[in-house]
């Protein structure tokens, strides 16, 4: 039912977003300039301003990006696209 497959979906999301995080974690030193633009994309701040962040207020934004509805709809549709829920 409609009930199980958005368990499902948020399940699979939860595991997805862990395992983006690892990967980011393990390539910040590659990514950390896209990180920051991609970060003030989605909390209408510049990216210069998201580096200046201490590391706890940047955890924090990171996890309050990763609880926005549009972040969790892209994951829905990516999942949707490609048939797992």
């Amino acid at each position: 039912n409609e009930e199980n497959k958005d368990k499902i979906a948020n399940e699979i999301c939860s595991h997805i977003m862990i395992s983006v995080g690892i990967i980011i974690l393990e390539n910040l030193e590659n990514i950390e300039k896209d990180l920051y633009v991609f970060a003030g994309s989605m909390c209408g701040k510049e990216p210069k301003e998201i580096e200046e962040l201490n590391p706890n207020d940047f955890l924090e934004l990171l996890i309050s990006i990763s609880k926005m509805d549009d972040f969790k709809d892209f994951f829905s549709q990516a999942l949707k696209l490609v048939g797992l829920v």
